[in-house]
């Protein structure tokens, strides 16, 4: 069944580097089958995703503008002077009625969640659902194919049906976390289809500007088709490297060449090796999803496959699939260790240490994941961080968390009052997005607000100093008595946090933000790259170039076939009553 086969794909690949996304201060369950959703023990709740319980200090208030992109439309903290429009409008909306019916994830929609304040988007809906009084607000949620495969797998199906008969979500609420299955496996297919509704004109009747300078642009225009907004970005994430300062310096990497793109940063990083063998580089994602390459061009209808930097890149992938780079760390014995004897918390320290003490040049991977990392270093050395570019030296995000509006709604305007408060400033904030806590929010003025909240949720996580009511709501779902930790046990978690981002290591991932040239949405792929069927054999021959079963230019001749009927399925869907040119 497909539910197996994506199991098995994702056994093949780096699965031990997502299994702490977040920074947990917790254990996260390991092993193949990735972290389990419901079911979650105390400690395993304190990495799931949070509410936070606010932000402070001065980095909170601070509203970066890097290269001086910065403006006023950027300065709308909430009850602020410099207050946007957007905010003001929305406030002034009238309230709504009916029944509207939002896709949600079980892990975002479980209400134990919200008791323990551990899902803010739920939060968010709620508060948004207090506003209307009149509004209800009904819940698709299928649960994680972690959990229950063959439960998601009908989920998916029966909404799959519903929606091709017109039916379905009226309001869309997708995050990258625990997609399994997906509704629409190719968005790009999808916005060309006419699944979803065109936003930007039914947001800016919410006071929203999604084309605006209030959101980092080109994160939104990932979700665009012209100028139609089919999709409205809530999150994203970036390639980053995380160093130690003092480190990095010592080691002659020369960044100013590592900027310049993708292949330039990995051949420093071995370069770096090379002159200290002590100074690998641990990899927590393929170096694909490092790129801004689309080797579908859907409006052209062209399959681009001999692109230098995707070429280069396949065979990064395939030797950090191999470990046979020398430079690249394989650290899954200590990983294995660490999470044995102490969980992410010991691990996650134990890699702060070497980055401060020289024992390791970087580590690379999204934003998100290097969250928790980051805070521990800020304790341990000076964390410093780089943008991975892309083939053009630019920097490719990737949409972790989005919204869409279900063509032929009929509580559209239910739908996009929702979806424009979750980009107010509040939530962004607060990080109020179907997603992990650690993304970044599109508003900008919110980066640093929403760093400190991931920080702060971690710093107050519900397990330390519980309320009845959570102990009970908690008892009664797993059948058996909460422990309640002691203050030895509440301290060690305080002090294994690490610190909050300084204010100078902000700056930096605000001025890594203003550098961001193009956005991916997210991919059921693995490297995040080939648009597609999951399990189909573009995957397949993907997975065998991996393992070493066929050389890069076999590989190629492999795909381009394979892809050039992929986009002519897309364009025959796609432009039914225009005439196609064959993919070139």
């Amino acid at each position: 069944m497909r539910f197996a086969k994506k199991k098995a794909r994702r056994a093949a690949g780096l699965v031990l580097c997502s299994l702490f996304a977040l920074g947990a201060a917790a254990t996260t369950a390991v092993g193949a089958a990735g972290p389990v959703e419901e079911g979650l023990s105390p400690a395993r709740f304190a990495g799931a995703e949070g509410q936070a319980a606010g932000s402070g200090g001065s980095a909170a208030d601070m509203v970066y503008a890097p290269d001086g992109a910065g403006t006023a439309a950027d300065t709308d903290a909430p009850g602020g002077a410099g207050a946007s429009a957007d905010t003001a409008a929305a406030d002034e909306q009238p309230a709504l009625t009916g029944t509207l019916t939002v896709y949600l994830e079980a892990l975002y929609a479980d209400e134990l969640n919200e008791t323990l304040n551990i899902s803010p988007v739920l939060s968010a809906i709620r508060a948004f659902e207090a506003q209307h009084p009149g509004l209800t607000i009904r819940f698709e949620s299928p649960v994680s194919g972690y959990h229950d495969p063959e439960a998601r797998e009908g989920a998916i199906d029966r909404l799959t049906d519903e929606i091709a008969a017109g039916g379905g979500p009226d309001l869309f609420l997708f995050g990258s976390f625990f997609r399994g299955s997906s509704l629409y496996p190719d968005l790009q297919r999808a916005m060309r289809e006419g699944a979803f509704a065109d936003c930007a004109g039914l947001l800016a009747a919410q006071g929203v500007d999604c084309a605006g300078e209030a959101f980092w642009q080109p994160v939104m225009a990932a979700g665009r088709v012209g100028r139609a907004q089919f999709l409205v970005p809530l999150s994203f994430e970036l390639p980053v490297a995380l160093a130690d300062s003092g480190t990095l310096g010592r080691s002659g990497f020369d960044t100013a060449r590592a900027e310049q793109g993708a292949a330039d940063f990995f051949s420093e990083c071995a370069a770096a090796f090379a002159r200290d063998p002590g100074l690998g580089t641990e990899l927590l994602e393929y170096p694909l999803r490092c790129s801004a390459l689309p080797v579908l061009d859907y409006d052209a209808g062209r399959v681009e496959l001999d692109r230098p930097g995707f070429r280069q890149l396949l065979e990064l992938q395939r030797a950090q699939a191999l470990r046979s780079a020398p430079w690249l760390a394989d650290d899954t014995a200590a990983f294995t260790e660490a999470i044995r004897g102490g969980g992410c918390d010991s691990y996650l320290h134990e890699e702060a240490r070497r980055l401060a003490g020289g024992e390791r040049l970087m580590i690379a991977g999204s934003s998100s994941l290097l969250a928790g990392y980051a805070w521990r270093l800020a304790a341990e050395g000076s964390p410093a961080l780089l943008a991975v570019p892309d083939e053009a030296g630019g920097v490719t995000a990737t949409v972790s968390s989005y919204g869409a509006i279900r063509q032929g709604s009929g509580e559209a305007e239910a739908a996009a009052a929702l979806l424009a408060f979750l980009l107010q400033p509040a939530q962004q904030n607060a990080a109020a997005w179907p997603g992990q806590r650690t993304d970044l929010p599109v508003r900008r003025s919110s980066l640093a607000p929403a760093q400190q909240s991931a920080y702060r949720f971690e710093e107050t996580i519900w397990w330390l100093d519980p309320t009845e009511e959570q102990v009970q709501a908690w008892e009664a779902r797993f059948g058996e008595r909460f422990e309640r930790r002691t203050e030895a046990e509440r301290a060690a978690h305080l002090e294994g946090l690490g610190q909050p981002l300084p204010d100078e290591t902000l700056a930096q991932l605000a001025g890594l933000c203003g550098r961001v040239t193009a956005a991916r949405l997210p991919s059921d792929w693995p490297g995040g790259a080939v648009p597609g069927g999951a399990d189909g054999p573009v995957s397949a021959a993907l997975e065998d170039y991996w393992r070493g079963g066929c050389s890069t230019d076999e590989l190629i001749e492999t795909l381009r076939p394979l892809l050039k009927e992929e986009l002519a399925r897309a364009r025959s869907a796609c432009f039914k009553s225009q005439a196609s040119p064959a993919p070139a």
